[in-house]
């Protein structure tokens, strides 16, 4: 997009933008003049204004001189002629205040986007909750249609986004997932079919929470987490998978409600939040939790987790309980799930001579069993029926 004094030129019109100076400054030809104004008469609505009325609805005519003399001469400039109007038409086009957002142009850079938000609430501190995202979540109606996994843990949860992203992907589901934190760029936090998404669809995505928040302030990872929602939901994902951030029961990816879950391992972290004790640390994860949610562990759980889940009614899968994994000969492995909660109606199921996975680590192995085990928990106590493949599976 282009920009000719306060008037903002839409993106797409290219070498119109020297044109629309001319014709501001009243020297464009004539034909040429009217060649621009119809653009935005018969294209597309205009920055969420709609199209434009006809230039002779209303409009003054232009002055004299910055037409051909022959069309000076016409009848006067009537006000119902072609010409009549259209320089009182750009005029009119956008003329928006400085400082207002518009719905459907990026006004700021991606980069320009991530270093205001670094700062733009309570000065870039972790401030944890959820009222505030899930008002803008609301106002923004960023509800789910398809099945939503959740996970969490201290240790692991980028690796089983890693192996359940690529599993759904292989497997011919459009997959979005959510992570964090980023290695090189930010669009690594949101992919689709293990594809970073480009920063328009981010701008783009930021822009319209910025126009429904309203007051409502909001962090980096709060406008990161609704962006990712937002995104995937246009992008009409098969399934979502959302990394929890921090803790769990006030981090903004709990706004969602999972259909399935996962708790990769609890452990000391981020003791100024979640509190000094695993106890109280694994009560904060279990905050993802649902009732009639299964959810996957992938270390034995602490006492305070197994607690909240009974508690609520979630049923959980545990390791060498529910599903177990060994390590074979010639970089390869195996997995078993053979499911002892009452209420998880599938089958046993192995799987034999599997390749060692990509990602380095013997702690892998455990990971990729937890994300195994996932694929195969769905359950008719879940809220939502698994998804179905896309066309090209």
């Amino acid at each position: 997009a282009g920009a000719v004094g306060r008037f903002l030129v839409p993106a797409g019109v290219g070498g119109d933008c020297l044109q629309i100076q001319k014709i501001l400054a009243g020297r464009a030809d004539s034909r040429r003049h009217l060649a621009v104004c119809r653009l935005y008469l018969d294209g597309p609505p205009l920055l969420g204004l709609g199209n434009l009325p006809d230039c002779g609805a209303g409009a003054l005519p232009p002055p004299q001189q910055h037409l051909p003399l022959k069309q000076r001469q016409r009848a006067g400039h009537r006000r119902k002629s072609a010409a009549a109007g259209c320089l009182n038409c750009l005029s009119r086009l956008i003329r928006q205040p400085e400082n207002q957002v518009s719905p459907t142009m990026s006004t700021r850079t991606l980069q320009q986007w991530l270093q205001h938000l670094e700062t733009a609430h309570a000065a870039g501190t972790i401030d944890m909750g959820l009222e505030r995202v899930g008002r803008v979540k609301d106002a923004m109606r960023l509800q789910p249609r398809c099945p939503v996994i959740i996970v969490g843990g201290t240790n692991g949860k980028g690796s089983v986004c890693a192996f359940l992203s690529r599993i759904y992907t292989e497997a011919g589901f459009k997959t979005g997932t959510l992570t964090s934190p980023h290695l090189h760029r930010f669009n690594e936090r949101i992919t689709v079919n293990c594809e970073p998404v480009a920063d328009d669809a981010i701008t783009a995505a930021f822009e319209r929470i910025e126009s429904a928040r309203g007051e409502t302030s909001l962090t980096y990872f709060e406008f990161n987490t609704l962006a990712a929602a937002d995104i995937f939901l246009r992008e009409n994902v098969d399934v979502m998978i959302l990394e929890v951030g921090l803790g769990g029961r006030l981090d903004a990816v709990n706004v969602f409600d999972g259909d399935c879950t996962v708790i990769t391992s609890v452990d000391l972290d981020h003791q100024a939040y979640l509190g000094d004790s695993i106890d109280s640390i694994a009560r904060e994860k279990a905050g993802i939790l649902r009732p009639n949610v299964p959810a996957v562990c992938g270390q034995t759980p602490p006492p305070a987790l197994v607690s909240c889940a009974e508690n609520i009614g979630a049923p959980l899968l545990l390791p060498k309980r529910d599903f177990d994994f060994a390590k074979l000969e010639q970089q390869q492995w195996s997995f078993r799930f053979h499911p002892t909660e009452s209420s998880l109606k599938a089958a046993p199921r192995n799987r034999n001579s599997l390749p060692i996975p990509a990602l380095r680590g013997g702690y892998q192995l455990g990971n990729a069993a937890c994300a195994a085990g996932r694929w195969w928990c769905w359950t008719s106590a879940t809220t939502r029926t698994p998804p179905a493949p896309c066309a090209k599976a």
